[in-house]
């Protein structure tokens, strides 16, 4: 029973994240839950990539690739990843746009 009181405890003086909730800053000094998955219900197909990061913030990650090779016509697309939990990401696929020279959403996946 002690052994479990000091865990919690130690839990609550570091705060150490023991809920598996990923903590990020947003210009505050308090670190809070952004839930991904439920932000990603407001994506749209088409969205500009400044639409995305206005709405989103800055990516954990993003990278130029080629999408499409299972179906014979690869395409390159930017993907950009928010979040670094398995249980709280969101990938996005961004298409280029030839005529505006834009990148603009494909996909999403939560």
């Amino acid at each position: 029973m002690r052994f479990i009181q000091f865990k919690l405890l130690l839990c609550l003086l570091l705060m150490s994240g023991c809920t598996g909730n990923t903590p990020v800053t947003t210009g505050s000094s308090t670190p809070t839950f952004v839930d991904y998955r439920s932000l990603s219900l407001r994506l749209k197909p088409g969205m500009s990539e400044r639409e995305v990061t206005d709405f989103l913030g800055q990516p954990t990650n993003s990278k130029l690739t080629s999408c499409g090779q299972s179906v014979g016509r690869p395409w390159p697309c930017k993907m950009l990843v928010y979040g670094s939990d398995a249980s709280n990401s969101l990938v996005i696929l961004f298409r280029s746009t030839e005529s505006a020279g834009t990148w603009v959403v494909s996909s999403w996946n939560a």
